[in-house]
């Protein structure tokens, strides 16, 4: 908008007051920002050059905008999935769009499938718009293909012939035979008997037609001609090792031929006839019994008979290398072709094969027997060898030479090289005499000849002159003399060495008298002759010298020193000595004292002399001197540990003082003990060594102690005077929170105390066992007396029961603990045990024995504790409780059931695991010459009881165990002698897997004793949902089912039990000891009673057979 103003003098400018809005100079207002809805009130101001002003107010209305924002479609309301469609709006503004309240993009395609969809879409600005929400439906319809069963044969058809089934569905769906997964359009190639075909479609949420069922039935042909042989391969004969076994059977069948099968683990048979040794067969007759059978599982065999024959194609012999005899050490090697287990003999004891005889010279007789004498005929063969012996060589050996000048050493020996002659016996002869192999020695001056011979050996021949040699040694001419290590002559105490420089034997002699050569002479003052003597005159021409040596005196001063002139004090110490060099005695007042030695001493005067012991090689040996000790110092005392420091507390009756003195010239010493009022109680005084006193017996009171000293000369000192107070009586120290207190957690809020005592308390410690032992927690300094105190938030690192107390002392050091420990728990509340760990198993499975159950730790627990009951109507018992993790029940089978229930318990509370355990005992009959079954039903869960393989083996003496196929209307059996796994079941006979809720029948093993217990142990069972069918193809109409009981049902009697099943028209209970049917019926004839039959008592551990009309779910009551 355009505003126009004037001004007589000068016009100047306009202004706006809204930052919102802007004007120019000409007076053109416009809006400088989008504008929101609502009222603005705008100053329009115009001044002039000399700023005079004039206004007024403009108003500017902002409306909302009734621009649309809707949700619209790209087609409509309704469609059919799996069609799609797309959902979008207009808004022109921020905005949000839902589905179903789920925010989605604008212009979004649906393909959520079938259902009913809410779209809204909301502007997210209101102020400035009219319409800000908007909501529209749009439906997406199932989709009502019809989907079903289709067969390419029509129902029913002969066996053994086969048909295709499948289902004609656009969508994902799972095809069914009798409750189990099929592939689509598959061939069915089944026994005889009615199977269920279903399907269900996958999306339930997208299609109106999600299942169909179709019965399809292959009858029965009676098959009682047993399978023949068309082809039996005559007996065989053949060798051992060398030929092994295979022939062909061929037979057939008119209806459908089973399998083959024989009596002989060391043989094998396929589903071909083709029939082979297993294992290598030894030498003898084999009878096998290769047997057939069909489809109806008749039997046909023949007897097959295997001749296997010793072998006689292979060799056993003996041979060697080289032709007999050889010379030694030549060698030989023996070996043998046998081609089975042998033992290769070498003169009876032995050898590998291929050895090489290197045993020396002599007659060898080698020998080889098979191990298999059953299967060869070529065993044992025998050869000799001989190896004639070898002549010896050796030579003699002198290892210096045999021309010598004595003493030289020389080893005479024999040279030879001869292999294997460990057993010759070399001799060797000096002038006729033996010195056996050699000898290494020193001969003296002569002529020697030498002779080697030998005995001979297992290996060589003796010879009496192998080898001659003569041996000369000349004399020895060396001279020799006395020497010394030093000249002659020398001042005593110095030594010398004397020794001779001859390389024979001799003696040295000093003075006449015998010496040791080299030897150290330590003599005194004289002159000595040194002579030397050879021993050898024989061998040596030079035997005798000597020579003299002098020794002169010392001429050294020795004399008496100290480290202080004279006089000093007797507080003073001083050190003496004399200078001597060689030994002496030092002597104080003419009693020996050691040299060097410091001097302490009393008042007095004191003559110090010294005398040397050796007065033959010193000229000076004597000296004395004085040394004069006065006294002027006051003795020093003072006090030491263990004396109480002044104004002490102590729990005790008595006071030990003990000082410590310094003074040498020591009169006497007295300790005085006086009451608090300076009144005398004790005074003691020493004059010998003692320094302490012990005070004893004396009562709890306050008192003062000093201690004084002179000395002989009349000094003295004395000690401070010192104050103890003697108190004994401890502190009471009460708890005051409870024993056994329970707390939840490991935060332990409060312990509370008091304490109370004569004196003033110094401290008082809390005492605990939760973190490792018995250990100091936390200490109060200085706490108030007759108060409640408290220790407060101790941290408990572990769950457990705990010790706790305080230790309290008074400022005597007396101390006392509350006079017993008081216990707490911490927990927190406990977990149940985990039940999938728990297990229950028993010693024996026969009614007898113990029962063990075992669990694994859980949480917080302080006991586990276990309850039981006979009868779960009723309610569970106490039995135990433990801190293990296992419970052995002893007492088990004291009834026929028994059940259990676990839990964790501590102080905080209890939680128990939420399985029963149960064991009970089956009691098994049965009746010669008429009968062998048993019903059972399992209303405890074991591993053991999974298929119906296991349960063969698992329950006592059994040969047979039984199922009802209801949807066929006929018995499936597993049996010592076939219990086939899939796929090569058939209808009456499988290895089929247990059913819950399921009832079974077994057979007793005829041999066995008439009565059977056997036990079960497990969890017990939840209530089953249990399938009951009828057979509508059937002639009579069957809808005969099995079932097995609740292990806490309410039925008692067979009355209950066919009123609580819908469709139910006959029960019926096999009883075990008659081996007879016990039927209940119910009767549609108003004319007579509503049943008839007998109304049989129920037990859990029987299986019992309903009837019903038409197929129904019956959950265990």
């Amino acid at each position: 908008v355009d505003f126009d103003a004037t001004d007589e003098t000068g016009f100047g400018y306009y202004s706006v007051n809204d930052t919102r809005f802007s004007i120019n100079q000409s007076g053109f207002l416009t809006n400088s920002t989008s504008l929101s809805g609502g009222n603005y009130l705008l100053n329009i101001s115009i001044n002039d050059t000399s700023n005079n002003i004039n206004w007024l107010i403009y108003n500017v209305n902002v409306l909302k905008s009734n621009e649309d924002c809707s949700v619209y479609f790209n087609t409509s309301s309704p469609i059919t999935y799996p069609e799609t469609f797309r959902v979008y709006t207009n808004c022109s503004s921020s905005y949000n769009l839902f589905m179903n309240g789920t925010q989605i993009l604008n212009n979004s395609i649906i393909d959520s499938g079938a259902g009913y969809y809410n779209f809204t879409s909301e502007r997210q600005e209101n102020e400035n718009y009219t319409y800000i929400f908007h909501q529209r439906e749009f439906i997406v319809l199932k989709n009502p293909e019809i989907c079903e069963i289709f067969f390419n044969e029509t129902s029913p058809i002969n066996y053994p012939a086969t048909f295709q089934v499948w289902a004609n569905c656009t969508s994902p769906f799972t095809l069914y035979r009798n409750g189990t997964e099929i592939l689509n359009n598959s061939e069915q190639k089944l026994a005889a008997g009615t199977y269920n075909f279903s399907m269900f479609r996958l999306d339930s949420q997208n299609f109106s037609y999600t299942y169909n069922y179709s019965y399809f039935t292959i009858e029965e042909l009676l098959d009682v001609t047993p399978p023949y042989f068309t082809q039996i391969p005559n007996n065989a004969s053949l060798f051992y090792k060398n030929q092994s076994l295979g022939v062909d059977f061929d037979a057939t069948d008119n209806v459908n031929f089973g399998f083959y099968k024989i009596n002989d683990t060391r043989f094998s048979i396929n589903q071909t006839g083709y029939l082979s040794n297993s294992t290598s067969l030894a030498a003898g007759n084999y009878a096998i019994n290769v047997s057939i059978n069909d489809s109806s599982n008749n039997i046909n065999w023949t007897i097959y008979t295997v001749q296997v024959n010793k072998s006689t194609f292979y060799d056993c012999g003996v041979y060697f290398n080289t032709l007999s005899p050889i010379t030694y050490p030549e060698t030989f090697i023996v070996y043998t072709n046998c081609s089975s287990a042998y033992t290769i003999y070498r003169n009876g004891t032995s050898i590998p094969n291929n050895s090489i005889i290197n045993s020396g010279a002599g007659y060898y007789n080698i020998t080889v027997q098979r191990t298999d004498t059953q299967n060869y005929t070529n065993f044992f063969s025998s050869e000799f060898f001989i190896v004639n012996k070898g002549t010896p060589t050796a030579t003699l050996s002198s290892s210096a030479g045999w021309e010598l000048t004595y003493p030289t050493s020389t080893t005479i020996s024999s040279i030879n090289s001869l292999q294997g002659d460990s057993d010759l016996i070399y001799r060797i002869y000096r002038n006729s005499t033996n010195i056996n192999t050699g000898e290494t020695t020193i001969l003296g001056v002569g002529f020697y000849h030498y002779i080697l011979n030998t005995t001979g050996g297992a290996n060589y021949t003796s010879h009496s002159n192998l080898d001659t040699e003569n041996l000369i040694i000349q004399k020895n001419t060396e001279q020799f003399k006395v020497q010394f290590n030093t000249s002659s002559p020398i001042t005593y105490p110095e030594t010398f060495r004397v020794y001779t420089n001859s390389t024979s034997p001799f003696r040295l002699y000093r003075d006449g008298v015998i010496i040791s050569n080299n030897s150290e002479q330590k003599l005194g003052v004289g002159t000595y002759n040194f002579s030397a003597y050879r021993t050898d005159t024989q061998n040596y021409s030079f035997s005798y010298t000597d020579s003299f040596f002098t020794i002169n005196k010392n001429p050294e001063i020795c004399q008496v020193l100290f480290n202080v002139s004279s006089p000093i004090d007797s507080t003073e110490t001083f050190r003496v000595w004399a200078n001597c060099t060689s030994s002496f005695n030092l002597y104080r007042n003419g009693t020996l004292i050691p040299n060097n030695s410091e001097q302490s001493l009393v008042y007095g005067v004191y003559n110090f002399s010294m005398l040397r012991t050796d007065t033959q090689n010193y000229t000076v040996y004597y000296n004395e001197t004085e040394m004069v000790i006065t006294d002027s110092v006051s003795p020093l005392i003072d006090y030491v540990f263990p004396t109480p420091e002044n104004n002490s507390n102590s729990s005790q009756n008595w006071i030990y003082l003990n000082v410590s003195v310094v003074e040498k010239n020591l009169k006497n010493i007295t300790f005085n003990l006086y009451y608090i009022n300076n009144t005398l109680k004790n005074s003691t005084t020493f004059t010998d060594s003692s320094r302490s006193i012990n005070l004893t017996s004396l009562e709890d009171n306050s008192y003062l102690f000093n201690v004084t000293i002179f000395d002989i000369v009349g000094n003295y000192n004395f000690t401070e005077t010192r104050r103890i107070n003697l108190d004994t009586i401890p502190p009471e120290v009460n708890l005051l929170s409870g024993n056994y207190l329970n707390f939840s957690g490991t935060l332990i809020p409060f312990l509370n105390f008091s304490v109370d005592d004569l004196n003033e308390i110094s401290n008082c410690t809390l005492y605990g066992d939760w973190a490792g032992g018995w250990h100091i927690n936390e200490t109060f300094l200085n706490p108030q007396k007759k108060t409640s105190l408290s220790f407060y938030n101790k941290e408990i690192i572990e769950e457990g029961h705990y010790l706790w107390n305080v230790l309290c002392y008074d400022n005597s050091g007396n101390f006392a603990f509350n006079s017993t420990n008081f216990t707490f728990a911490a927990f927190f509340f406990p977990d149940s045990p985990n039940s999938s760990l728990i297990t229950i198993s028993q010693i024996n499975d026969d009614g007898t024995g113990e029962v063990i159950i075992d669990w694994e730790p859980a949480n917080h627990s302080d006991y586990y504790k276990i309850y039981y009951t006979d009868d779960l109507k009723e309610e569970f018992s106490f039995l135990a409780q433990t801190n293990k993790t296992n419970y052995v029940d002893s007492f088990a089978n004291s009834t026929r059931r028994r059940f259990y229930k676990l839990s964790n318990w501590n102080p905080t509370g209890e939680n128990f695991s939420n399985i029963t355990l149960g064991k009970t005992v089956y009691y098994l009959k049965r009746k010669d010459e008429i009968n062998n079954k048993n019903w059972l039903g399992f209303y405890l869960n074991n591993s053991n009881l999974n298929d119906a393989s296991n349960s063969l083996n698992f329950i006592n003496n059994i040969t047979a165990f039984t199922m009802w196929n209801s949807t066929l209307q006929r018995k499936v059996t597993c049996n010592e002698f076939s219990c086939p796994n899939f796929p090569s079941c058939t209808e009456t006979n499988c290895n089929f897997n247990l059913q819950e809720g399921a009832g079974y029948e077994v057979n007793l093993n005829p041999h066995s004793s008439e009565f059977t217990n056997w036990s079960l142990v497990g969890t017990v069972k939840d209530k089953a949902n249990i399938m009951l069918f009828t057979n509508l193809s059937s002639s009579t109409f069957y809808g005969k089912n099995w079932i097995s009981l609740y292990a806490n049902s309410s039925l008692e009697d067979a009355f209950g039990l066919i009123n609580n099943i819908s469709y139910a028209d006959s029960v019926t209970n096999w009883n075990e000891f008659s081996q007879t049917s016990e039927g209940y019926i119910k009767n549609n004839y108003s004319s007579m009673p509503p049943y008839f039959g007998i109304n049989f008592v129920l037990e859990p551990e029987k299986g019992y057979e309903v009837s019903v009309t038409q197929d129904s779910l019956y959950t265990q009551s």
